[in-house]
């Protein structure tokens, strides 16, 4: 192939660049519609129903008639630079 180059460089680089397109179409097409659809039904789907079927709620978006508010008080942070170096 690099004696092809060297002797028809526009010809056969052309002919490398439609296989290599060609090939990452096809890993495209493999991973976004085959891989990926694959892990949300198998995976993703059953953990979700399974949740919901034990009553948890990841967001708490149970509505309570009770409350007066739904805001969540956070933890104060402490003045100074400190925090910012462990900010997860």
């Amino acid at each position: 192939m690099f004696l092809a180059a060297l002797l028809s460089p526009r010809g056969a680089l052309r002919i490398v660049e439609k296989m290599a397109i060609s090939l990452g179409r096809m890993i495209s097409l493999f991973l976004v519609w085959i891989l990926f659809t694959t892990i949300y039904l198998v995976l993703l789907t059953p953990v979700a129903f399974f949740r919901r079927v034990c009553g948890q709620d990841g967001m708490a978006r149970a509505l309570d008639p009770k409350a007066a508010s739904y805001w969540q008080a956070h933890d104060k942070i402490k003045p100074g630079l400190d925090h910012y170096k462990t900010q997860f």
